[in-house]
């Protein structure tokens, strides 16, 4: 039995354990079913998750606990009210545009796929680490049809020539102009220019120093900056940098580095860039 600490949010649970700072988390979306019950030591809460793994919280008050099953709210509704009860989140409602399922957020590996990273204004925080991007991955070859729960009159007024009723292409045309349609903002896509490999981001590695099995990630010049595509994203915007510089590689002859020194005085080196690439 470890004592700690726990918290509720609409994105899961989270258990720092009191002795070691050692923190635990739950994903909202692996969970399945939660159970309430009587134990020895007041009541608890038992989550079962899709990969079958079974979670046990005990010694909770009378007051933690979700209406009882006399209410007309099933547990789940019970549970999800009780969460956002204790959370700190703001709560809104309304009826839902338009739904994408399963979306990929993953960290890149292998070939270069679509990638869509939407910058958040407040960033998401999970323990003691915040996250400033989502990114999130699309196949090629992936096409969907999407309804919008909106008549045409409504899609017209508040979308005006960006959305319609019925739209089919790529998902990741899709997810694309409804986030532009919702934000108001311009989406950044790569520049004109190719690289070697005919791609419009070129192969290399960050901070190669400081971790021996660094994974190659890509360095994609935008029209308005740079963006490293990694866990987490490294943005910099051409006003911020000062000059750049083109070195010869720390650890072979076939590859270069490159050099971005920023206002602040920071220095940013992605290594291992193809030769054929300058």
């Amino acid at each position: 039995m470890n004592n700690g600490h726990l918290r509720l949010s609409r994105q899961g649970i989270i258990l720092k354990n009191s002795k070691t700072g050692k923190v635990d988390s739950v994903q909202a979306g692996e969970l399945t079913k939660d159970i309430w019950q009587q134990v020895a030591l007041g009541h608890g809460l038992k989550l079962l998750t899709k990969n079958g793994h079974v979670y046990k919280y005990d010694r909770f008050w009378e007051s933690d606990l979700p209406p009882t099953q006399e209410d007309s709210i099933g547990p789940v509704e019970a549970f999800t009210q009780n969460v956002l009860s204790k959370a700190d989140i703001i709560q809104a409602a309304g009826d839902t545009i338009c739904v994408f399922l399963e979306l990929q957020c993953l960290t890149l590996k292998g070939p270069v796929p679509d990638v869509l990273l939407i910058s958040l204004d407040l960033p998401i925080k999970q323990g003691q680490t915040r996250y400033h991007f989502l990114i999130l991955l699309f196949s090629k070859d992936e096409d969907i049809s999407l309804p919008l729960n909106m008549n045409d009159e409504e899609v017209e007024k508040h979308f005006e020539r960006w959305l319609t009723k019925n739209m089919s292409s790529s998902l990741y045309e899709m997810v694309s102009r409804v986030t532009k349609a919702l934000v108001n903002h311009k989406i950044m896509v790569p520049g004109n220019s190719q690289r070697h490999s005919g791609a419009q981001c070129v192969t290399c590695s960050y901070e190669a120093s400081s971790r021996l099995l660094t994974p190659m990630e890509w360095l994609n010049p935008m029209e308005w900056g740079f963006i490293y595509v990694h866990k987490p994203p490294v943005h910099l915007c051409f006003i911020e940098i000062t000059f750049v510089n083109f070195a010869c590689g720390t650890t072979t002859t076939h590859s270069f580095d490159f050099e971005i020194n920023t206002k602040q005085g920071t220095q940013y080196t992605f290594g291992s860039i193809e030769r054929e690439e300058y």
